[in-house]
């Protein structure tokens, strides 16, 4: 696997456990993000357990219904001990 192709990986692993967190801190199911987010829960759990990658749109989508921009999303997936906010 070329070297960019693994910074994907690596990068799309750590964006599903960093969704998967804050969904837990928010308290929400994945039936609840996903009405929320207006996606079906399987989309949520694909893409929580790495099975799919999210399109842009759904990025967008998930960042609204976590009421968190989605900057922050890709900033806590990126490095190693950054932190969101909870409300």
């Amino acid at each position: 696997m070329d070297p960019v192709a693994q910074q994907t990986d690596l990068f799309l692993k750590a964006l599903a456990g960093t969704l998967r967190s804050i969904r837990e801190a928010r308290g929400l199911s994945q039936i609840e993000l996903a009405e929320r987010a207006g996606v079906s829960r399987t989309c949520i759990a694909y893409i929580e357990d790495g099975a799919r990658r999210p399109t842009a749109d759904t990025l967008k989508r998930l960042s609204s219904a976590l009421s968190l921009p989605l900057h922050q999303i890709i900033r806590a997936s990126e490095e190693p001990g950054a932190t969101f906010v909870t409300t």
